[in-house]
Parts: structure tokens; sequence; C-alpha cells
């Protein structure tokens, strides 16, 4: 009796180690990724460089930058002064304007792109609102275009939510990242049951979704396998 209870009373305590980990790897994740502008130098090339890889098929001109950022004048033209020495951003002429665009052919281009699109993009913002709701959601990702890093300024965001939440909460929870990026979210949700049962059951979508690139913003691979094997209810 005395040993049931000791193996009863260890697997409560390993159970809410498990849950104290999960919740803790949230919130330092959380916390790593809106520290990246301290990485950068000056706040407003952090947000000239989240504004270009938001939107990578568009040229911007002085001004318009001015305009969207909020930054003074001054503060912007440094900042593409640093952009353009780095050779991340490049500029064209045309008339009386010089545009500027992030270049895609420098060589930091795609893991800088993915930094900035995962914290100061859209991940810390769509993050944050998850979190919100984190007891109904197993595993959260993006995939599709953005994952892959070949989306245009008018791509969806692919949203992957495997849990146990409404289409009204989901819509309540998505609403202010769509008015801060100014970019439709597609989201795709599913209890973990039915996604595990489409995927045994060799569901096309599930199936593409599972083989192709994914960025985690709650939960994790390891997580995600639990599911697909069944051992995540």
């Amino acid at each position: 009796m005395e040993s049931g209870q000791r193996t009863k009373a260890a697997g409560q305590k390993t159970s809410a180690a498990g849950q104290s980990s999960t919740r803790g790897r949230d919130v330092e994740s959380t916390r790593t990724f809106a520290g990246v502008g301290h990485l950068f130098a000056g706040r407003a090339v952090v947000t000239l460089l989240r504004l270009f890889f938001l939107h990578p098929s568009r040229d911007f001109y002085q001004r318009e930058l001015t305009a969207m950022t909020g930054e003074r004048l001054f503060l912007i033209q440094s900042a593409l002064k640093r952009l353009i020495r780095a050779g991340i951003v490049g500029q064209t002429w045309r008339g009386n304007r010089t545009y500027y665009r992030v270049d895609p052919s420098h060589p930091a281009h795609e893991p800088l792109k993915a930094l900035m699109l995962i914290t100061v993009g859209f991940g810390d913002s769509l993050r944050a609102q998850l979190l919100g709701i984190r007891d109904k959601i197993k595993v959260a990702f993006l995939y599709g275009s953005v994952a892959r890093g070949d989306e245009t300024a008018t791509s969806d965001i692919d949203l992957m939510l495997i849990g146990n939440l409404s289409g009204r909460q989901t819509a309540a929870v998505l609403a202010p990242v769509k008015r801060l990026v100014n970019r439709e979210i597609n989201p795709s949700v599913y209890n973990p049951q039915d996604f595990r049962r489409k995927y045994r059951n060799h569901h096309p979508f599930i199936r593409d979704v599972i083989k192709g690139p994914k960025v985690f913003l709650l939960g994790d691979e390891g997580e995600l396998k639990a599911i697909l094997g069944g051992r995540s209810t």
C-alpha cells in the first residue's frame, strides 16, 4: 500500500514538473524574442527591418517610411544608411524619388528575415496573443510560404492551431495581430484527436503541413509528434 502511494505521489510530482517546464519554456521564449531590439543599433533599424520583411516585394520612399513607422526623418535616414552599407537594403531611383527595398540576394537575408518575422515582425505578437489562451492550445506553428521563406507582400500568414478552441475564440485572438501587421492570417484549427485521425488517414493537406517547414510559436516538434503518436489528448 505504501509503495503504491509513493508511486502515485511520484507520478503527480513528475506531471507537475512537466507542466511547470512547459509554462516556463513559453515564458522564456517570449522574453527572449522580445529582447531582439538589443541586437541592433537603434530602434529605427529594427522598425525598418520589421517593415521591409513584412512587405518584401514593396518599394518605400523616405517620407513614406517616416509616416508608416512614426519615427523621425533623421532617424529613418540614419537607419537606412546603416542598412545600405550592410547590403541588407538596396535602393533604386525613379523620377526625383529614391526607393528602398530589402535585398533578397544578401547572404544574411533568410536567417535575418526568419529572426525578424518571428520576433518583432508578427511572431512575438501572435505568441503573446496565443499565450492568453495557452490552456486551450497544445501546439501552434506557422507553415506555408512564411515558413518556407518565399511569401510575398500579399501572402496570407498560415497558422496551425492544435487544441480545443472555438472559431470565435480564434478570431478574437487573431484580430489585434491582423490590424498590427496589416496582413491576412489564415488559421487552421484542429482538436488533437481530429488532427491525429486525419494524419493517420493520409489526409493530403495534413501530410503536406507535417512534411513542410514549420516555425513553432507554442510547443515544439516533440509535442507535435506526441499528438500524432496518440500520446497527447
